[in-house]
């Protein structure tokens, strides 16, 4: 593929994030960047962008080797590369937001919004049919981008043009992503869009899901990141509260959010939710420690809201906080708290997660039953926290606290 020179570049990037709907604050931050980009690339005599440009760009400006762990400062200049990239293999801005209302281009939307259908009808989790939609919406609007305006004129070519542009993602997502554009193809073929069957054009991917090793934290650094928390403060006890959700009942960040009243049996000291992820049921002990937690936001921080949900934002309308959210507020304590983080190693609500599961195994819980702490549907998903090196595993022991009779000093806040 031809290169195009930065300031070509950085002006169809400009035009196709405006076109994807990107804040116009969001933007004039991409154009701070590209301008930096611009001088360094001068100053070195280069006129045309390439990736490797870009890295190096990033390297030696704002010291960004991975994109992994970054701060928001340096997530903003990362990702005004990476539209560059974009732009560059595959001629417009990639979306990676998660869209509510999904619009498919008009050419496609009548077998998209079928086979969506099929998945719907075969009674797919919520989550993970929005998953296949957003998927398939960067599918369909890369046709669009190429002047495909069929299914039947997909080829080879364009499979292997749409792979390049998904060199941003990780191997999960574009082996989840080619999934998806399998799977339409084949319904295409099946349902009489297309005459013949395309789907063999999509390869797989490889990757052993459990060969990734879980970022965990051990118990001196989780007391470290909780001590950081301002709990004098509304937003502290919200995000003290919110921690310890994370990393002593290992909820994932949508419960979290999802969290109501309802949910909270103070009578019985537990906890019991419906897991977005997998819709079961979930029943935890309300320990002490996370039930004075909340008792605390509840009485002294919580702002007054119609929300039914436990943990708010704290600017009007006072709603419920969104996932995304629980991942700024826990990198910020984990950022402020100055505990080393390596390339690669997490930072966000499912690292404290990680690190229950790691402290539970290394007190000799077995594994069956922190399959059921952290509501996993089988222990192949947490056997992959056996691939942790045991001599970290014994730095992370936690005593596992168990309640008799704390009940009764949380249940009081019902009363008052």
């Amino acid at each position: 593929m031809q290169r195009k020179t930065i300031q070509e570049l950085t002006e169809a990037a400009k035009v196709s994030a405006i076109q994807a709907g990107y804040r116009k604050t969001g933007i004039t931050n991409f154009s701070y960047t590209w301008n930096k980009l611009k001088v360094y690339a001068a100053e070195k005599g280069i006129t045309h962008y390439s990736h490797g440009l870009g890295v190096d760009f990033l390297r030696e400006h704002y010291g960004i080797i991975a994109f992994n762990g970054l701060t928001g400062h340096q997530h903003s200049r990362a990702r005004a590369i990476e539209l560059l990239n974009d732009v560059q293999n595959s001629g417009y801005v990639v979306s990676r937001r998660t869209k509510t209302g999904y619009v498919f281009p008009e050419v496609f939307q009548s077998v998209i919004t079928e086979y969506i259908g099929t998945r719907e009808n075969a009674e797919i989790v919520s989550r993970s049919i929005q998953t296949t939609k957003l998927y398939l919406v960067r599918f369909s609007d890369y046709l669009t981008a190429q002047g495909i305006k069929a299914l039947s004129e997909v080829d080879m070519p364009v499979i292997e043009g749409f792979i390049r542009s998904l060199t941003v993602y990780g191997k999960p997502t574009i082996n989840h992503t080619l999934r998806s554009v399998r799977g339409l193809m084949k319904y295409a073929y099946d349902a009489g869009f297309i005459t013949a069957d395309k789907s063999g054009l999509v390869p797989h991917v490889h990757y052993n899901r459990r060969a990734r090793i879980p970022s965990a934290y051990t118990a001196e650094e989780i007391s470290r990141l909780l001590a950081t928390v301002d709990r004098n403060h509304p937003v502290g006890k919200r995000d003290h509260a919110l921690l310890l959700l994370a990393a002593r009942l290992g909820l994932r960040a949508g419960d979290i959010c999802g969290l109501t009243f309802e949910n909270i049996k103070w009578e019985e000291n537990s906890i019991v939710i419906f897991q977005q992820k997998t819709q079961n049921m979930l029943a935890l002990p309300l320990t002490e420690e996370v039930g004075m937690a909340l008792v605390d936001y509840l009485k002294h921080g919580r702002p007054a809201t119609e929300c039914q949900c436990v943990l708010v934002k704290h600017v009007q309308p006072y709603d419920a906080l969104n996932p995304s959210s629980t991942y700024t507020i826990v990198s910020r304590y984990f950022e402020k708290s100055g505990i080393p983080m390596p390339g690669g190693k997490k930072r966000g609500p499912h690292a404290l997660r990680h690190s229950l599961a790691s402290a539970l195994l290394e007190n000799g819980v077995p594994l069956p039953v922190i399959s059921e702490v952290l509501g996993h549907t089988n222990t192949k998903a947490t056997g992959v926290y056996l691939k942790i090196d045991i001599e970290n595993l014994r730095k992370c022991a936690i005593s596992v606290p168990f309640y008799a009779e704390k009940g009764k000093a949380v249940a009081s806040y019902v009363e008052d």
